[in-house]
């Protein structure tokens, strides 16, 4: 059985090792059900600026000088087309770490998708064995930031 998991956070890798014999649609289920309650969560807990929850502006909070006038443009919120076309577009150091994460992927990606595969078929572990590899070399990224 050729069973491939994507290398995203490396707890659902492990959690498919195990998943997988139980039931290989339980891989999709599982990750995808904690996602969608991890979406419901922040949708619901994550506020945009501290006047919608009836705080002042935090430049008034930590005393900063600042003009009414400013505070009031301020807590303007931006339309998404605005945010995006003034704020992440034009900024160069974005497109540097975009195309630096891009070639990144790549390689990530590659690893993180054959290496269960390879760990089973080739080095004869169990999936639930070559999901815990795997997971080592996802730690061993964090350690390396």
């Amino acid at each position: 059985m050729d069973v491939r998991t994507k290398s995203e956070p490396r707890l659902i890798s492990i959690a498919a090792g195990y998943l997988v014999a139980i039931g290989w649609r339980l891989t999709f289920h599982v990750p995808g059900r904690c996602g969608a309650a991890g979406a419901i969560f922040l949708y619901d807990r994550l506020r945009d600026i501290p006047a919608s929850m009836g705080l002042p502006p935090v430049e008034l909070y930590r005393g900063d000088f600042v003009d009414r006038k400013s505070v009031e443009a301020l807590e303007q919120p931006l339309t998404a087309r605005e945010a995006l076309l003034d704020y992440v577009l034009n900024d160069r150091c974005i497109w540097f770490i975009a195309a630096g994460n891009f070639f990144l992927y790549i390689a990530r990606y590659g690893v993180g998708t054959w290496l269960p595969t390879f760990l089973q078929e080739d080095r004869g572990l169990s999936i639930a064995a070559a999901g815990w590899m795997s997971a080592v070399f996802e730690a061993g990224g964090v350690l390396g930031c």
